[in-house]
């Protein structure tokens, strides 16, 4: 909580990389869910360009495509209750944290911040991923339509899957089963059984 939060792209995908690429000598995945798709899909760019070894898997999820137009204004630039306002109708946070003005204190300035670097963000191209991309998303999300997660597939050489669940941007909550098993079953087509278990990287064989 003492620490200022990231408002740009850059300096959090360095952090990022320099957190897990001593991890990465095993095969894995990334997932992100909405602002954290973006920053998967950018971090395994930044470490295909380091020559670090990329996931087996993206995932990302109720997120628009990262060149697809976002015709909304800014929230980050909102007042205080304007941006309430704009959360309350995402649907994601419990209605109880909205009346609580010290819980509100602690986390605007995260959520702001946290729209601020998906807000920020600037588009360059690249090649395609040359790992797989698993795309998520609500089917009532209002803000990612099915044509904004279907241009994710312009973003990899490689195979691009598309699944759609009930709910709206946080289906992962009113659909959390169905999601969960599309996770599973992509994650076993392309990740090996087993995994080594080392005593100091805290990976272990799954059952």
């Amino acid at each position: 909580m003492a620490e200022a939060p990231f408002t740009r792209l850059e300096p959090l995908l360095d952090a990022l990389a320099e957190a897990i690429v001593p991890f990465l000598d095993v095969p894995y995945a990334l997932f992100g869910h909405s602002n954290g798709a973006l920053i998967g899909f950018e971090l395994t760019r930044l470490l295909r360009r380091r020559g670090v070894r990329p996931p087996s898997l993206l995932f990302v999820s109720a997120c628009a495509a990262p060149d697809w137009p976002d015709p909304d204004p800014p929230l980050h630039e909102l007042s205080n209750p304007a941006l309430i306002s704009n959360l309350r109708g995402f649907r994601g946070t419990p209605p109880e944290f909205f009346e609580d003005p010290e819980v509100m204190e602690l986390l605007l300035p995260a959520v702001r911040a946290d729209l601020e670097v998906n807000e920020t963000y600037e588009y360059s191209h690249e090649l395609p991923l040359e790992c797989p991309i698993t795309v998520l998303g609500g089917r009532d999300d209002t803000k990612t339509d099915r044509r904004a997660l279907d241009a994710w597939c312009t973003h990899t050489s490689r195979e691009c899957n598309v699944h759609v669940f009930a709910g709206g941007h946080f289906y992962l909550k009113t659909d959390q089963t169905a999601a969960l098993v599309v996770v599973s079953t992509e994650l076993s087509r392309v990740l090996p059984t087993s995994l080594p278990a080392t005593p100091d990287s805290g990976i272990r064989s799954p059952p």
